[in-house]
């Protein structure tokens, strides 16, 4: 039943890895992301690369199985920071592939950024996307700050208003959203 939709369920590698992969999440990506204070537990500190590798085998988890099933005319779309790594692993299989990115978590500032270990790692393979989505501006003016701070890419405005980056020959556009709801909808 699925299939026929389109729809595909993945398993995480493992429960222990899953574990991990929550843990980075909830106790160092998040805190970061967010804008918040800085994890000062040294139990996730310490074991940084441990946590670290778990995101990254749920991310390849995730990665392969899109991967096997997209074909080349697909847009494939990621939603939040949790699969950051999923556009590395896609186009590494397919080249051409046209990935877009929602970031519903806000993204720190430029300084912040830099204190949470691997974060080239998570920037760089969000930069494989095509669009690269944000909910509010100053979130993408933080990303677009990184871009200038920390890759010396420098972001630009179309003539259509929209900004985008110039990378590599690639045109990355970045899109930003407010949430919104629909007060019609709203029940009293």
């Amino acid at each position: 039943l699925l299939k026929e939709r389109d729809y595909y369920l993945i398993h995480p590698p493992s429960k222990d890895e899953w574990d991990k992969f929550i843990v980075f999440l909830h106790k160092i990506i998040f805190p970061i992301f967010v804008d918040s204070t800085i994890c000062h537990d040294s139990v996730y500190i310490d074991n940084f690369d441990t946590y670290f590798n778990a995101f990254y085998a749920v991310n390849w988890k995730y990665g392969d199985a899109v991967k096997t099933i997209m074909h080349v005319s697909d847009f494939i779309i990621i939603n939040d920071i949790d699969l950051a790594l999923v556009p590395n692993i896609i186009t590494t299989y397919q080249k051409n592939a046209i990935v877009g990115m929602y970031i519903h978590s806000p993204l720190p500032a430029s300084d912040v950024i830099k204190l949470f270990p691997r974060y080239q790692d998570i920037i760089r393979s969000i930069l494989l996307c095509d669009v690269i989505g944000f909910h509010s501006f100053s979130a993408a003016r933080n990303f677009m700050t990184i871009m200038k701070r920390y890759f010396g890419v420098f972001p630009k405005i179309s003539k259509k208003g929209l900004f985008y980056i110039p990378l590599l020959g690639r045109t990355i556009i970045i899109h930003i959203k407010q949430a919104q709801i629909d007060v019609n909808y709203m029940t009293r």
